[in-house]
């Protein structure tokens, strides 16, 4: 689920929008949160009956609507608040269960956008009605807790994403799994020199360099290479596989080191 500057020729356009949709993702965390420690500051101080700190976001009227005014619906209000609230939360729920069927992720972005308006759905209601029929503050302690999931629910959506952006190594495992599928994958292999994978997205590039026979035709030594990577993409985990040949294993690194 990741922003990402790699998308070129060799993605494919599924991937390319699974990145995009991720990348969205983390941008907007950025401005909810922003948006909800504002709403959470303002109720707080709206809870401890000083409206004054409301006036600086908008007008006195606003801050004696906020600070001053009892919370009060009449029967048929409610109606309609519990109606309308009800509704969308049945139809979110649907949306959710729906969406968690699918396999793809940015329909499983869906999911959990969903699932997200669903709690504060069901916590904004409640707070309504607590204090509708209990005591007024009630309401801004809700949206207090409304500010806080939001902030605590798209943080974790952030760090869940931080190893994407950063192209983070595959777990040791995982590598093994790999290395052993490399190993078996023909007879001709006499050493595995490389095996590399790292996170793009949701899904990993990997880079396997292989040892073959010094004499052996190109044709027979590039088929080799290229069923292998077929077979790396193969995997459902990997978006991309690059297969390298080489005929022995003890020359220094191919790629120029980093100059600090």
């Amino acid at each position: 689920m990741v922003l990402s500057a790699m998308v070129g020729d060799h993605c494919s356009g599924s991937s390319a929008l699974s990145e995009i949709a991720i990348g969205s993702i983390l941008t907007a965390c950025r401005y909810v949160e922003a948006v909800d420690i504002q709403i959470l500051i303002v109720y707080c101080d709206i809870l401890v009956g000083n409206p004054c700190f409301c006036f600086c976001y908008g007008n006195s009227g606003t801050a004696d609507h906020l600070g001053d005014s009892e919370f009060n619906l009449t029967k048929e209000q409610e109606r309609w608040v519990i109606g309308i609230m009800l509704s969308v939360t049945i139809v979110k729920l649907l949306l959710v269960l729906y969406c968690r069927s699918f396999t793809n992720e940015i329909v499983k972005a869906y999911a959990q956008d969903h699932f997200f308006d669903v709690i504060t759905n069901i916590i904004g209601l409640i707070a309504a009605l607590l204090a509708n029929y209990f005591s007024d503050w009630m309401d801004p302690v809700g949206a207090i807790i409304l500010a806080l999931y939001t902030i605590r629910t798209w943080s974790l959506t952030v760090l869940e994403n931080v190893n994407s952006l950063v192209g983070k190594s595959a777990a040791p495992e995982y590598l093994q799994k790999l290395t052993y599928l490399c190993w078996n994958h023909h007879k001709s292999i006499r050493h595995i020199d490389t095996v590399r994978a790292y996170t793009f997205g949701s899904h990993y590039f990997v880079e396997v360099d292989i040892v073959l026979p010094a004499g052996m035709p190109l044709q027979e030594a590039h088929d080799i290479g290229e069923a292998l990577q077929e077979k790396l993409e193969l995997l459902p985990e990997i978006e991309r596989a690059f297969v390298h040949l080489d005929y022995e294993y003890s020359h220094k690194p191919e790629h120029a080191q980093a100059r600090l």
